[in-house]
């Protein structure tokens, strides 16, 4: 799969499937990206033919990723993550069209996720691309620094 370059860009965006060759470069996004980064047992467990573990390169760089899990036609976002200095450039947007194109070539009929309640990007991006929530899980995710567990809005996309 490549991408067409976008006008501002110097150099050619493309997905590509990531390897465990590539667990480095995900792992120093990860820590960056992340308030609470997965480690790399979790990430290593997502090299399998139930997860969809997809890296956006910009020119040989890897820029940004997402896993995806697959349960009979059911798909759930796990992780999509993009490098803090490559943040604001619509890399998101570009992930979460290839993470829905997959579900869909996958025949799921929805796609599930979890999201930090206060990651206003994350919502915004999520709903632009017709999410719905479905509910609150409280105290989902770990608190950072201190601060008191947080709550995740589950969210859903019909597929089909």
């Amino acid at each position: 799969m490549s991408l067409q370059t976008p006008p501002s860009s110097h150099h050619s965006l493309s997905f590509r499937p990531l390897t465990m060759a590539d667990l480095d470069a995900i792992t120093a996004i990860e820590q960056t990206a992340h308030l609470a980064p997965w480690g790399d047992s979790s990430l290593q467990a997502c090299f399998d033919e139930h997860h969809d573990f997809v890296g956006l390169f910009e020119g040989a760089k890897l820029q940004g990723y997402f896993v995806s899990h697959y349960v009979l036609d059911e798909a759930s976002l796990l992780n999509i993550c993009v490098a803090p200095n490559a943040q604001g450039k619509g890399l998101g947007n570009q992930l979460m069209q290839q993470v829905i194109a997959a579900a869909k070539r996958r025949q799921c009929a929805s796609l599930f996720l979890e999201v930090r309640a206060s990651n206003l990007a994350a919502n915004k991006l999520y709903l632009r691309h017709g999410f719905v929530e479905l509910a609150i899980r409280k105290g989902y995710y770990p608190g950072v620094d201190g601060s008191p567990r947080e709550d995740a809005r589950v969210m859903q996309l019909l597929l089909a």
